[in-house]
């Protein structure tokens, strides 16, 4: 792309674009009509959008050196401005919450919400001097989760949950200066995300009071059972995309498997929207599987046989 072809696109940033990520294929979708910067804290992971002509830059949003070098790039880059950030990075910890590591769950609200955070600040001038027809845009990435959480998945639905009472706040704080705030809720999509927990490979832990479930509870972590009616990565880049490109996106864009179907569950009375949230995540069969062991037996192995009989 030549320098002035570069110069008339508008320009944006994203987050977490590593090869198989909604990210990557965000800014490949983008990238006919933007200058695209995607971005990932090892760049060797961005095969698919540097072969799709898309600029690439060193971004680890977990550290503040990085951070500020990114944006002194992308000021000398665009001549100190930028048009839209998407802050798509993020992770995901699916446990039971009675085994959850807090380290872990700390290191998780650390990447999908103080690191949103970080970054917004950090551009926030560039989003400022923006002379896009519309105004500048920031786009939060949450999730459908971040209204709803099956069992098991309270960890990832709760930083995503905060991360969307942010963006609203955001969105009301910035509209005198003229920036649209996007909370981008995506449910079930092809990606690289279940794949990259922050505990690695999830799995139930030796005495755990839900050991003698192990077997569905392992296939639950990986997020495949969640995965049906997914919508695969590309279509998710395209459609994403053309809602981005409106002179004034929408406040939410929902988009991936059946999104609606979350939007719908949330207006449901609490006891059946509880029971379909517990059936997709197998409680029924956890419940039986741990009654066919014995639930005593299940405490007092965790706990201790004093713990069992009180």
């Amino acid at each position: 792309m030549s320098p002035s072809a570069a110069s008339r696109k508008p320009t944006v940033l994203i987050t977490g674009c590593s090869d198989g990520s909604l990210g990557a294929a965000l800014a490949i979708a983008l990238s006919s009509t933007h200058r695209v910067f995607a971005t990932a804290r090892d760049p060797n992971k961005l095969i698919t959008t540097q072969s799709a002509g898309v600029d690439i830059l060193t971004l680890d949003v977990l550290s503040s050196t990085s951070i500020t070098e990114c944006v002194s790039s992308i000021s000398h880059l665009t001549g100190g401005s930028l048009d839209m950030l998407v802050n798509n990075a993020g992770s995901t910890y699916f446990t039971a919450l009675a085994d959850i590591d807090t380290s872990k769950a700390k290191e998780l609200f650390d990447l999908n919400v103080w690191a949103q955070l970080s970054v917004t600040q950090a551009f926030l001038p560039l989003l400022l001097a923006s002379k896009r027809d519309g105004g500048a845009i920031i786009v939060n990435h949450t999730s459908t989760s971040s209204l709803v959480a099956p069992p098991f998945t309270a960890m990832y639905a709760a930083s995503k949950a905060a991360l969307a009472i942010m963006t609203d706040a955001l969105r009301h704080e910035l509209s005198p200066f003229g920036i649209n705030v996007v909370d981008l809720k995506t449910s079930s999509t092809f990606s690289n995300l279940n794949g990259n927990q922050v505990v690695g490979a999830p799995a139930v832990p030796k005495g755990s009071l839900y050991w003698a479930a192990r077997d569905w509870l392992n296939e639950l972590y990986t997020g495949e059972p969640f995965m049906k009616g997914a919508m695969g990565t590309e279509e998710w880049g395209k459609r994403v995309a053309k809602q981005l490109q409106k002179r004034k996106p929408n406040a939410q864009v929902w988009e991936g498997g059946f999104p609606w179907l979350m939007w719908f569950v949330t207006w449901l009375p609490n006891g059946v929207a509880q029971k379909l949230l517990a059936d997709a995540a197998g409680m029924p069969r956890v419940t039986a599987e741990l009654k066919s062991y014995g639930v005593e037996k299940a405490v007092s192995e965790a706990y201790g046989t004093e713990v069992a009989k009180s």
